[in-house]
């Protein structure tokens, strides 16, 4: 009996632009952190009066957001652990069973071709029907992990409800679907022909190519939101920026390298916003490199400032009291380089 193996081509991709995405995700709140304490600290410098209190609670705010969006990074990570791994179970389980037909085939051709009516040939004919239904169980469970991880994707998606709603019809028929042919799958045995099994095996052959054009479309709808959405928080991050620049411009700082690099960052921000898939996250990955290094000219610059500013009434060149807040900044972003190029 031959079953022809089915085709998973995109699979692996689809999977893994999702767990880009899923990076991608992480990535901004961090940025915001950054922003924040920037935009506090310069807003310290407007009022002379700030205590050590104010600046300790702005420093304790700052890092509980660190501490919360390295606890959702960490998530996230572990996330994709479980999916990678989840992905390279069922994929191993397809391989062994679809090498264990193999080799029952050619044991088949060997032994049938001596005589065909031997007790050997009728004994490796039932051992082939019992290696085709592993192999079809197994690509069974296969489709049906991957429509349960869009089924989940899409409903944390960002997707409007209505929407959600009618993906999760779509991806829950299918599953209906998938289940019905699996039980007849396990209603196989050897009193079954060969034409019984190719006929059962070419209908989920069938379905499979059916599932396989909405999940690409699923799977991409998912990832290029997310992504959407990454531009529209770093655009978001890009306006608190441009604030901060203008206060630091207003107190007589040289903002020229923190405009140009602002500048830089709307216009990979735009070319982000018109592009899809792996050519918008390669330009996010961009995007996301200026606003480090955007983040921390200003950071110098408000540093500078203040340096400058407690000069002028001490005469004497203070003690640096951003460390804490500095070393929190600075991990962030190494953090988020590793995550978006993982």
């Amino acid at each position: 009996m031959e079953v022809k193996t089915m085709k998973t081509v995109n699979s692996k991709k689809m999977f893994s632009t999702l767990v880009l995405g899923l990076f991608l995700v992480s990535m901004v709140p961090l940025a915001f952190a950054e922003d924040d304490s920037t935009d506090n600290d310069d807003d310290a410098n407007d009022d002379d009066d700030t205590n050590d209190d104010d600046r300790l609670t702005r420093r304790e705010v700052v890092k509980e957001r660190y501490e919360n969006n390295k606890e959702r990074r960490e998530k996230t990570a572990d996330k994709i652990k479980e999916i990678r791994e989840d992905i390279a179970e069922h994929r191993a389980k397809v391989k062994e069973a679809r090498e264990n037909l193999a080799e029952r085939r050619e044991e088949l051709k060997r032994i049938c071709a001596e005589d065909p009516n031997s007790d050997a040939c009728q004994d490796v004919k039932e051992k082939a029907k019992g290696d085709s239904k592993e192999f079809l169980l197994r690509s069974v469970d296969r489709i049906l992990s991957g429509l349960d991880k869009m089924r989940d994707r899409v409903a944390n998606s960002e997707w409007s409800q209505e929407d959600k709603d009618k993906a999760t019809v779509t991806l829950d028929q299918y599953i209906a679907d998938v289940e019905a042919l699996k039980t007849k799958i396990e209603a196989l045995t050897k009193e079954n022909t060969r034409e019984n099994y190719k006929a059962i095996a070419e209908e989920l052959r069938a379905k499979w190519k059916e599932i396989k054009e909405d999940f690409k479309e699923f799977a991409k709808n998912v990832v290029n939101r997310k992504l959407d959405k990454v531009v529209e928080r770093m655009n978001n991050a890009a306006d608190k920026f441009e604030a901060i620049i203008g206060r630091l411009s207003e107190k007589g700082v040289d903002v020229t390298e923190a405009k140009s690099l602002l500048s830089d960052l709307r216009a990979k921000l735009d070319e982000a916003a018109a592009a899809e898939g792996r050519e918008q996250h390669a330009l996010l990955k961009e995007a996301h490199g200026i606003l480090k290094k955007l983040n921390a000219e200003v950071m110098e610059l408000r540093r500078t400032l203040k340096s400058e500013n407690a000069g002028i009434v001490s005469g004497n060149e203070p003690e640096s009291d951003d460390k804490e807040d500095d070393t929190a900044e600075a991990t962030s972003s190494d953090n988020t380089a590793d995550a978006a190029t993982a």
